[in-house]
């Protein structure tokens, strides 16, 4: 069965890797904050890969991000000058995109309360509507991500002379911004058939739904091909997460 988690965004650790900038005259500080942060990355990148083997796609949520945020939060507060002034814009960075993906993941989880597009849940007109809401707020939130997460990573690009590395990462960010795009798509081809032949749907013993005899078959047909494009693009999402974190050192 699909992780119902994968069907829509798969919140990437796209900051996996944080070169800070040369100290002012506390190489010890420097390592110690770099210590760290390498440790969060580890940490993050080996939890990601498990889930792609195990699961087919990673959802890493934004732990390691509040993590990052503190190290650099507590490094900022302990040094001076310059280099407290750089650790302070780093963890901003860091607070603003754990910020927009945690809004992203609050609407995500409303649609995976609601029942995702398991057509054996909906209980009627309402309910599909409810759900369509939930997804254009997705698509909206998708959309103002494909904008402020390259403004940000850019950003980190330029403090941590890491720019080349960053254009790379964003590449992959926009596949996945598109993928998402085709996924809510698909949604909204599912729910639609929902919302006119819902009505007829029987719940079997193993879980799996029959649609009624009054569902004519190219309709049957092509919402087992909104289905098959649903598991194809997650699928592909997974592809794209172990080719993003090939590219990390």
């Amino acid at each position: 069965m699909m992780n119902p988690r994968s069907i829509i965004l798969t919140l990437l650790c796209l900051t996996a890797f944080l070169c800070l900038p040369a100290c002012d005259g506390n190489a010890s500080n420097e390592k110690s904050i770099n210590e760290e942060i390498e440790e969060i990355n580890r940490a993050s990148r080996e939890e990601q890969r498990r889930q792609i083997e195990e699961e087919g796609v990673a959802d890493v949520g934004t732990e390691h991000l509040d993590q990052m945020g503190s190290a650099l939060e507590n490094a900022a507060a302990n040094a001076s000058g310059e280099q407290a002034k750089v650790l302070r814009e780093q963890a901003s960075l860091v607070r603003e995109m754990q910020a927009n993906l945690d809004k992203y993941d609050a609407i995500l989880n409303e649609l995976i309360a609601a029942g995702g597009i398991d057509a054996s849940t909906v209980t009627g007109p309402e309910d599909i509507e409810n759900r369509l809401e939930i997804v254009d707020r997705l698509e909206a939130e998708n959309e103002r991500l494909a904008i402020e997460q390259p403004r940000i990573l850019r950003r980190m690009g330029e403090i941590e002379n890491t720019s080349s590395l960053i254009e790379k990462q964003l590449v992959y960010h926009r596949k996945i911004r598109q993928t998402d795009r085709d996924l809510f798509a698909a949604m909204r081809g599912v729910f639609g058939i929902l919302s006119e032949y819902g009505d007829g749907i029987e719940v079997l013993s193993d879980g799996s739904i029959m649609f009624g005899e009054d569902m004519p078959d190219e309709v049957l047909n092509q919402y087992n091909a909104y289905i098959e494009e649903i598991n194809l693009v997650s699928a592909q999402q997974g592809q794209l997460q172990l080719e993003l974190l090939e590219l990390v050192p």
